[in-house]
């Protein structure tokens, strides 16, 4: 029995973050890191039922954003080691770097839907066309190359 689609983009995500981003291998990330990604989904700092949503963004554009951002995290990880006081702290760094690129990545998506959208509505028609063959009309022989034969 396969997941739904929605759950398995879930997955996807936290197996990025979890691995990619964060170089965990058999850990879990923990509950807070759960939140913000979930937090993120609704466009808000950390998931909770009593705050409105600000935004709707799905699982599959936060992957996104996190592989287009991975590597200016693992520089920003990297330069600003020592200033962390915890895992916590690290992760509120990354998830600032998302934040201040996610909207981006919506605008990408959707000019890419956009453009697949007109290149299969596009209509080429016009651009087939039955060219004739050429034939040429006089037997043209070199007289040099006559004796050859």
């Amino acid at each position: 029995m396969s997941k739904p689609r929605k759950d398995q983009d879930w997955v996807d995500l936290y197996e990025y973050v979890k691995r990619e981003i964060m170089g965990y291998t058999d850990e879990k990330l923990p509950n807070f890191m759960i939140l913000r990604l979930k937090g993120l989904n609704k466009g808000n700092f950390l998931a909770n039922k009593k705050h409105t949503p600000m935004a709707n963004y799905d699982f599959k554009t936060i992957l996104y954003t996190f592989k287009l951002c991975k590597q200016d995290i693992l520089i920003g990880l990297r330069s600003n080691n020592t200033k962390f006081t915890g895992e916590q702290h690290k992760f509120n760094y990354i998830m600032v770097i998302i934040e201040n690129n996610i909207n981006d990545m919506v605008i990408r998506l959707k000019n890419a839907e956009t453009a697949r959208i007109k290149t299969i509505d596009l209509e080429l028609e016009n651009q087939t066309h039955d060219s004739v063959e050429y034939k040429s009309k006089a037997k043209k022989i070199n007289v040099e190359l006559e004796e050859l034969w």
